[in-house]
């Protein structure tokens, strides 16, 4: 889920906003969520190996570090990255982008979206 939607609607479609954007200027803060992106891949990549090997605590601890620094990383976004759209793009953009989301999920299909997101929902109890 992490990475087919949420990460591909910030890499497609977020990020290329703000980075064009005539008054941004960090595009350092950009390019730090997009190596969090590379590095949440290279865990999945880990994780799936250390499950073919049948080494299942090492799939635990690489799946334990995903998830902290996911949870770290989705701070950021709240606490910065979005805050940062918020205020440097007007009401019209952020529709834009909003409906450039909804395209994504369309062509990934919504459903499957619904469905990890329900998945994910029946793990936190």
């Amino acid at each position: 889920y992490a990475d087919g939607f949420h990460h591909r609607k910030e890499e497609d479609v977020l990020f290329p906003t703000i980075n064009d954007h005539p008054d941004f200027v960090l595009q350092e803060i950009i390019e730090e969520f997009e190596t969090h992106h590379e590095d949440f891949r290279d865990y999945t990549v880990a994780i799936d190996e250390a499950i073919a090997e049948e080494d299942y605590m090492k799939s635990y601890q690489e799946l334990n570090n995903y998830l902290q620094d996911l949870l770290d990383h989705i701070g950021a976004e709240n606490d910065e990255l979005f805050v940062l759209a918020e205020t440097l793009l007007d009401e019209d953009e952020l529709e834009t982008i909003y409906f450039k989301f909804k395209d994504v999920d369309m062509e990934l299909g919504e459903e499957r979206k619904v469905e990890l997101e329900e998945s994910i929902g029946a793990l936190v109890v």
